[in-house]
């Protein structure tokens, strides 16, 4: 859990944080504090960092506090987390496989609108997804507001089905914070040799070309990727691929433990992805810091019984780069970078 006081002095560290600090400052009351197990910034690389969207994964102590939250405006999601709670995927995984995405770079933006839904579920080389008829008949009606169509339905069972056996887990995405119908599909632990054929028993519309390109020149560089599809009632011609490490601790996959990053980053400023700026910054963004807790924070632990006791409340915070995506349209491919923090108390002598 990240104490919002300690969120707000993170966001101060980004260049330009001004532009963030008015919409995050709109949102943090909405969010309790038992809910965000860990939170990102999400920021294009081919500029000078200045706008920043913002996501968290849910804790699972959030996703049953913020499900029956009488004062939460985001009633989609209310409803979807408590469907949640039902699910096995709920109960087996750790922080409930949810995440809220929020677009506070977009000068339009209001926290009382629901944000972007993302949630993951695990799928098994010789049974597939078992909940398909769950996912389609319970979970998108309620995140899109209506019945999902045939077409779609029809696309989905493709991709399912198509899914390379590699892969163990798929993520779904609604973004129901914006004025499209898409669906965002992203399979995750594929091997740069399955992209290819995927997309081609998909009938994936977009350009193969640019897509073998980027694999040659950076799959090198991973231990895997992750694809993201957006599907409506046909599959659109934009593409999502993360470049990904694999190890369970996401500290061992920084920079300072993995020289892979460099090489990542070197093709990245010679095709001309990233800004020198961008690359220093997030280069210094990885760090371990141990923040005592004051008297309030203390009492206020004491208060809520969701957070740990009062002689748990100091804590260790750390920040660290997720991936580096890119995102292919038929008009350009642009780069994203993702990077954010996690917390865990530690306990006092």
């Amino acid at each position: 859990m990240i104490p919002s006081q300690i969120l707000t002095s993170v966001v101060s560290q980004l260049p330009c944080h001004e532009t963030l600090l008015t919409p995050f400052t709109r949102l943090l009351p909405f969010i309790p504090a038992s809910a965000m197990a860990y939170a990102g910034f999400e920021a294009a690389c081919e500029t000078d960092f200045g706008n920043y969207d913002f996501a968290f994964n849910i804790s699972r102590e959030g996703v049953e506090h913020m499900s029956r939250d009488q004062q939460l405006p985001w009633i989609r999601l209310k409803t979807f987390l408590r469907l949640w709670q039902s699910s096995p995927y709920f109960h087996s995984s750790e922080n409930g496989a949810v995440w809220l995405e929020f677009d506070t770079a977009d000068k339009n933006f209001n926290p009382l609108h629901d944000p972007n839904v993302f949630f993951g579920f695990p799928i098994s080389a010789d049974q597939g997804f078992s909940d398909f008829c769950w996912l389609t008949s319970s979970l998108l009606p309620v995140l899109t507001g209506g019945p999902v169509s045939p077409q779609l339905m029809q696309q989905l069972a493709v991709c399912f089905e198509q899914c390379p056996p590699h892969t163990r887990r798929i993520q779904a995405g609604l973004m129901i914070a914006r004025p499209v119908t898409a669906l965002r599909l992203c399979f995750f632990q594929i091997q740069a040799a399955d992209v290819l054929p995927l997309l081609g028993k998909i009938n994936w519309p977009g350009d193969v070309g640019q897509v073998a390109l980027l694999l040659e020149k950076y799959a090198c560089y991973t231990d895997s990727l992750c694809i993201h599809l957006d599907i409506g009632e046909t599959i659109y011609p934009t593409l999502g691929i993360e470049l990904l490490f694999d190890q369970a601790n996401p500290w061992h996959w920084q920079p300072a433990f993995e020289p892979r990053w460099q090489h990542i980053f070197t093709q990245l400023k010679a095709d001309n992805y990233i800004t020198q700026e961008n690359y220093h910054f997030l280069m210094a963004w990885p760090r371990q810091t141990t923040h005592q807790s004051s008297i309030v924070e203390k009492l206020l632990a004491s208060l809520d019984t969701s957070l740990p006791s009062p002689a748990t409340t100091d804590y260790t915070l750390t920040q660290g780069i997720q991936h580096i995506k890119f995102k292919l349209s038929p008009r350009k491919i642009s780069v994203k970078s993702y990077f954010g923090c996690c917390s865990y108390y530690v306990e006092n002598d």
